[in-house]
């Protein structure tokens, strides 16, 4: 159960398509908690870098206002809605180039740390429970195979107009996989004491309440 009295924080982690971004959305509006999303504030660093190298000055000068609001997560970056325009396959593939980058993980680890100050919160990743929250109240890990993660990120990325080639994208996957589980700072396990729950064949819905009667 939920210590009460104090600024409450839950993990769910897992890989790419597991569906932790959808369940961790809902789970927030049912609890009334705060959303972050971590995966969008490396995708908005990401589009805010395009082709500019890492290194201080550009950590240094990033700022992003990040807003939850109405069931979405809204950054703005310079005053400029992007939270659409971060979704794209090749900003995913630059936001995960980037996020092995420590100079990097230790810039939104602490814009996460800042959101959580004033909320009571939920927050997915790949390193949310190991890394960014170890001592949060509760920790999820969600699983799912690679063919039903690869038709969840299909079907999002034709929902925005993009063409899928579903070979290559599972391939992407995979590789993205290897790289998330085999990197040397803050790689893709299940944290401690993490319940893990594998979600094929689950609906959205399912995989919700079950989390909701474990918090």
């Amino acid at each position: 159960m939920l210590r009460r009295g104090e600024k409450l924080k839950i993990t769910i982690d897992g890989p790419a398509g597991s569906g932790k971004s959808t369940v961790a959305k809902l789970l927030a509006d049912e609890l009334g908690f705060f959303y972050i999303d971590s995966g969008s504030l490396y995708r908005s660093f990401a589009w805010y870098l395009e082709d500019v190298a890492v290194n201080d000055d550009t950590i240094n000068n990033f700022k992003i206002d990040y807003i939850w609001e109405d069931g979405k997560a809204i950054l703005k970056l310079g005053g400029v809605n992007i939270s659409e325009k971060i979704r794209s396959e090749k900003i995913s593939k630059r936001a995960s180039e980037i996020a092995s980058l420590e100079i990097v993980r230790n810039l939104v680890t602490r814009l996460q740390h800042e959101i959580a100050v004033d909320h009571d919160i939920i927050i997915e990743g790949r390193d949310a429970g190991t890394v960014v929250f170890p001592d949060a109240d509760v920790k999820f890990f969600l699983t799912a195979s690679i063919k039903a993660r690869t038709k969840r990120r299909a079907l999002e990325l034709e929902s925005k107009g993009e063409m899928v080639d579903f070979p290559q994208l599972e391939k992407a996957i995979q590789k993205r996989d290897f790289k998330d589980i085999n990197r040397k700072i803050a790689p893709l396990i299940k944290a401690e004491g993490a319940i893990e729950v594998n979600t094929d064949g689950l609906k959205i819905s399912e995989v919700v309440e079950f989390l909701k009667w474990r918090v």
